[in-house]
């Protein structure tokens, strides 16, 4: 019995206190830079935001030449897909707002899922894709 008090005695440092209290600050410390992390990203994505609706003023046209009739086709602007379908006798075009600074148009034709990315420069608001001796031709203008 002696032998069991004296490993047992009560010892001014009280270790499991002690280690508690180190986890709850070290927990609270990380709350904080997490918090910290937050909010400024947060800020600085409010800050890229061009206007309240958050697009451009700029408006891009995009149009499938009649060369690319009966295409079966999908049309990315960055990842967003902006028309999915066969293009008709007449083409297709579609409008819609710039919403970033640099923006890419993608082409995948469906039957082959073939890939064709074109990079949208400053100052271009209208691309026409088109076909010539098989191969894709985009032309951008404003």
């Amino acid at each position: 019995m002696q032998i069991i008090k004296a490993f047992m005695k009560k010892s001014p440092l009280n270790i499991n206190k002690q280690f508690m209290i180190g986890n709850g600050i070290l927990a609270f410390a990380v709350i904080v830079i997490v918090g910290v992390m937050v909010y400024v990203s947060l800020r600085a994505g409010a800050e890229k935001v061009p206007e309240a609706g958050g697009s451009y003023a700029e408006v891009y046209t995009f149009r499938l030449d009649t060369t690319m009739a009966g295409d079966d086709v999908d049309v990315y602007l960055n990842d967003s897909l902006i028309f999915s379908g066969t293009v008709g006798k007449e083409g297709n075009a579609v409008s819609l707002n710039r919403f970033a600074t640099d923006n890419t148009l993608m082409l995948v034709d469906r039957t082959s899922d073939i890939v064709t990315p074109y990079s949208i420069a400053d100052g271009v608001l209208e691309v026409t894709v088109g076909k010539d001796a098989g191969e894709l031709v985009f032309t951008g203008g404003k």
